[in-house]
């Protein structure tokens, strides 16, 4: 079973440039800590668009476009305005986990354990925690 995952990178402006990660969501902390601290590795690995796995390397990854021929427009990294409208994409997503990398670290989110279920919208509602975790 696959557990999804966004990683994002903080943007001189704020904002966040994000890409999508359908599996090893949950163990890809370690990964991007191990192999993508350097901001050359991470601008590769963000270049890649959308993955199907998340690898050792941006050579290692299985990317959307590059290895199974998705169209680019689809699969293209996202650009998101604030922490408050990264937190609703991930839920859109129905990703797991959002990994951020900010001022040469990275640090992730439970996004499940950080909403709450709101009856009256009928879906997850990034709770203020969450919010604050990313705006960090």
């Amino acid at each position: 079973m696959s557990t999804r995952a966004i990683i994002a990178v903080r943007q001189p402006h704020g904002g966040f440039i994000t890409i999508y990660v359908h599996m090893q969501g949950a163990h890809a902390l370690e990964m991007l800590r191990q192999h993508y601290m350097p901001p050359q590795q991470v601008e590769a690995l963000i270049a890649l668009g959308d993955l199907s796995s998340l690898g050792d390397s941006p050579a290692e990854c299985v990317a959307y476009h590059r290895d199974e021929n998705e169209p680019w427009y689809v699969v293209r990294p996202q650009e998101v305005s604030r922490s408050d409208h990264l937190a609703r994409h991930a839920l859109g997503l129905g990703v797991e986990y959002i990994y951020t990398y900010a001022n040469g670290q990275w640090s992730a989110a439970d996004v499940k354990y950080l909403a709450h279920w709101s009856s009256r919208h009928r879906r997850y509602i990034p709770s203020k925690d969450l919010i604050e975790s990313l705006a960090a």
